[in-house]
């Protein structure tokens, strides 16, 4: 792994930033090659938080499958953040929830669907949860859906097709605060995340006054705490 770095003008003597440091902003989630072990262990932190947003439509709940959506979540390793019941009106919810549908033909049937009765809806947090939760939920239409998903085990019919999840990252932050305000989500530690996960990065040595840094492998913690366990260095 390569770092970019410079010489901190307030502490020229003393230390180098990577460029990210410098620039006062982070490295994104997918994780940069020239980043400091800071903004490193920043990016795996965000990746690992990362949250979407799934509803048990009004069939789900009448059939009885709320229990075991979130058993299949919860048994895939994903976190539960958030989850209310709620009837859902239209014009408080819906039309901004599905509001790239709303010139569709089928619209005012899928408001009638979806006001039918309660919804159950859930934020999920971990990593891939978005992309993941998709292939979790099966394809839109019942009848792609592979036997496993959701959907392909639940439901036959696309007008009845139970579920629904974000299908991006940008799509789950908007959908989240759109039914949960931000005090109605909890943050927490899970104590099953070092059964989960297995994280790696490589950190600098100190950095010389060239601006220059060598660096050595460390395996982080698989839960990442503000301390990193310095047994078992390989130079």
């Amino acid at each position: 792994m390569v770092f970019k770095w410079r010489v901190d003008p307030l502490h020229p003597q003393s230390c180098h930033l990577c460029v990210y440091c410098a620039m006062g902003s982070g490295p994104s989630a997918a994780g940069p090659t020239d980043a400091c072990a800071k903004c490193r262990k920043e990016a795996i932190m965000a990746e690992q938080k990362e949250r979407t947003f799934i509803a048990i439509k009004p069939d789900g709940v009448q059939r009885g499958i709320i229990g075991e959506v979130i058993k299949r979540f919860e048994t895939k390793g994903f976190k539960l953040v958030g989850m209310k019941m709620l009837h859902v009106s239209p014009q408080d919810l819906l039309e901004q929830h599905y509001i790239d549908l709303k010139e569709r033909p089928f619209f005012p049937t899928l408001m009638k669907y979806m006001t039918s009765g309660p919804v159950v809806a859930m934020v999920w947090e971990g990593k891939g949860a978005v992309k993941t939760g998709r292939v979790m939920l099966g394809e839109t239409n019942p009848a792609d859906s592979k036997p496993g998903t959701i959907r392909g085990d639940f439901c036959i019919d696309v007008s009845k097709n139970i579920i629904h999840g974000s299908d991006s990252v940008d799509s789950a932050n908007t959908e989240i605060s759109l039914w949960f305000k931000e005090g109605d989500l909890c943050s927490y530690s899970s104590c099953a995340a070092s059964w989960l996960l297995r994280l790696s990065a490589t950190l600098p040595q100190p950095c010389s006054l060239e601006g220059t840094a060598t660096h050595v492998s460390v395996p982080l913690p698989t839960i990442i705490s503000s301390s990193l366990c310095c047994t078992g260095i390989q130079v």
